[in-house]
């Protein structure tokens, strides 16, 4: 039997929260084409929130751990401002910060920001279809870059190459599809 890899027993634990979000009404009216102006606008600021949040929270492991293992963030929070043409919130106007996490903790919530690089290039496909004017700077992230995501998973098995981690991961992806997920369920809130 082979050994899982960080990125096996990552996409095997979060299958169901991964389905989850795909399945949230504002993701499901973007691939049906019933997505309008105003909601997807909606959308981006539900996301921008989220990621803005995330970031200040992540900051340093992002600049640390994350950097020291030769992996460069680019900021979600950033493509979206550029989406939603507004410049980033001020520190007072963020939410609590979230819990610091464990290094393999974080590494499982990038799992899930770096794979849904993937699934946006097919959304900003569809938003070219059904919203030709709209900004897609963060559904369209990494299109341009097909190495992206290959190089995201070496970097993750590197920095989670000892099995002990997978669980502290898998917490992390599995929290981050839920934050996620309640994020784009604001959308219609």
């Amino acid at each position: 039997m082979l050994p899982t890899t960080a990125r096996r027993a990552l996409r095997a634990a979060t299958r169901d929260a991964h389905a989850r979000a795909e399945a949230a009404p504002a993701m499901a009216a973007l691939l049906t084409g019933t997505l309008d102006a105003h909601r997807y606008r909606r959308l981006l600021a539900s996301l921008h929130r989220h990621f803005v949040r995330w970031e200040r929270e992540r900051g340093a492991f992002l600049r640390g751990a994350g950097t020291a293992a030769g992996w460069c963030y680019a900021s979600r929070a950033a493509l979206l401002a550029d989406d939603l043409q507004i410049p980033a919130p001020a520190r007072s106007a963020l939410p609590d910060p979230w819990p610091r996490a464990e290094p393999a903790h974080a590494w499982g919530e990038l799992y899930v920001i770096e794979g849904s690089t993937l699934g946006a290039r097919l959304l900003a496909r569809r938003l070219r279809d059904i919203l030709p004017e709209a900004p897609r700077a963060y559904f369209s992230f990494g299109s341009d870059d097909p190495a992206h995501w290959p190089r995201f998973e070496r970097t993750l098995e590197r920095a989670l190459a000892d099995p002990a981690t997978h669980a502290a991961a898998i917490d992390g992806a599995s929290r981050a599809f839920a934050d996620i997920t309640r994020a784009l369920e604001r959308t219609d809130a």
